[in-house]
């Protein structure tokens, strides 16, 4: 038998036995969807499609407006998207809590690779060459074990296959939280709060900015004051969720 041969053969067998542990695994023990608590099938991840259909999509047109509304005069951007819109007591507000506050990383991961489908559909082929998600402060992140940015970013280079820039946009500032905060309060608060370290690498590249939530835009212009001071970069917006509080 030559060697091509058993080559296939042992492929073949390593993919049986994958899906076979991987069936034996779902059996045994079956995962919940995290809106509904209804038994997920094995086709489906963290949400079962049920919930996925009623998450309340933007489209790309009513994104963009909105972005362009919320930053006119403020920052110029090439693209920009925004996925779904944030209710209290909501599927997408169950979801993003999760991430941020009950550490489950699985849903922002799922939830990235859902911002990364929409970002490969529309951003045609002007693609971004670096994802950066917003910082945390190393104390805060120490506190919650993760940014929760980060983990949609890595759901976002699943999809788009962009390199993630963890190290030129820094958080000098622990800031508080934001939540509560009226829009002045939250632009003084994230006033100066970010700087750039060893970002040569950005120079003339198109960086995709991300967070989880938009409202006032405070964190984003906060961020993008200190991207701007790399020569000749382009940036791009993408949020998981709108709150519809920037007015």
């Amino acid at each position: 038998m030559d060697s091509e041969r058993v080559r296939k053969l042992l492929t073949q067998l390593l993919t049986m036995l994958i899906t076979f542990f991987r069936d034996l695994t779902h059996f045994l023990f079956p995962q919940k969807c995290y809106c509904c608590f209804s038994t997920l099938n094995k086709n489906e991840r963290v949400i079962c499609l049920s919930c996925n259909s009623k998450l309340p999509l933007i489209s790309y047109s009513n994104g963009l407006s909105i972005l362009e509304d919320c930053f006119y005069g403020k920052i110029l951007f090439e693209n920009g998207l925004i996925l779904y819109s944030f209710t209290k007591n909501s599927r997408i507000q169950k979801l993003v809590h999760g991430l941020k506050y009950y550490g489950r990383v699985d849903v922002g991961r799922h939830l990235g690779r859902a911002l990364g489908h929409s970002i490969k559909l529309h951003f045609d082929k002007d693609m971004p060459e670096y994802i950066i998600p917003v910082p945390l402060h190393d104390k805060r992140k120490r506190k919650r074990g993760y940014n929760q940015s980060y983990i949609l970013a890595l759901g976002i280079s699943d999809m788009i296959n962009v390199p993630i820039d963890t190290i030129s946009l820094i958080r000098k500032k622990n800031t508080s939280t934001q939540t509560q905060k009226s829009a002045n309060e939250r632009m003084e608060n994230v006033n100066q709060a970010f700087s750039l370290v060893e970002a040569n690498h950005l120079i003339g590249k198109h960086v995709l900015l991300i967070d989880d939530i938009l409202t006032t835009g405070s964190t984003i212009n906060a961020c993008v004051d200190a991207l701007l001071k790399v020569s000749d970069i382009k940036l791009s917006l993408a949020f998981v969720a709108h709150s519809g509080e920037y007015f």
